[in-house]
């Protein structure tokens, strides 16, 4: 797994319970440099580093390699989870699934395409590119809530 330190070797705590632990890798604190684009996605992208380029290159030019890519976050300030699907277009709140059992905070969701109840859609969209220009959460545009987000693909 790819992982960023920063110089000064602490990796800086937020959320503590959020991954589910396994074996070959027991801490379920998320980190602050796991938070925007990490070092895999830079890489999908073609070794982009700036949000937007990431954006366009994996979001929006996804079509021209054939694959279409979902994107599923976790918002840190709202604590909660996004997905924008690209094939129904909407983007909208995960429910919480109904047998989580209140341990681990990633295990709360399903983070894939699925059927979420209508009040927890957001907003429609013809184009992915109308998400980063008009999508905003608290009045925070994508670029902020992005690099402010643990990010999920999916296809």
């Amino acid at each position: 797994m790819y992982e960023i330190i920063p110089k000064n070797n602490r990796r800086i705590p937020v959320v503590r319970n959020f991954w589910y632990p396994t074996d070959t890798q027991p801490d379920t604190t998320l980190y602050q440099d796991q938070l925007g684009w990490v070092i895999e996605y830079q890489v999908e992208s073609g070794g982009y580093t700036d949000t937007y380029d990431i954006w366009l290159n994996l979001m929006e030019d996804s079509h021209i390699r054939g694959i279409g890519w979902d994107l599923g976050f976790f918002y840190l300030p709202t604590r909660t989870f996004y997905y924008i699907n690209q094939i129904d277009k909407y983007v909208c709140k995960l429910p919480v699934r109904e047998d989580w059992d209140g341990k681990y905070i990633l295990s709360s969701v399903d983070v894939e395409p699925q059927i979420v109840p209508e009040e927890n859609e957001l907003m429609d969209f013809e184009e992915v590119s109308e998400v980063w220009d008009n999508f905003k959460i608290d009045g925070k545009d994508m670029k902020y809530i992005l690099e402010h987000s643990v990010l999920f693909l999916s296809t």
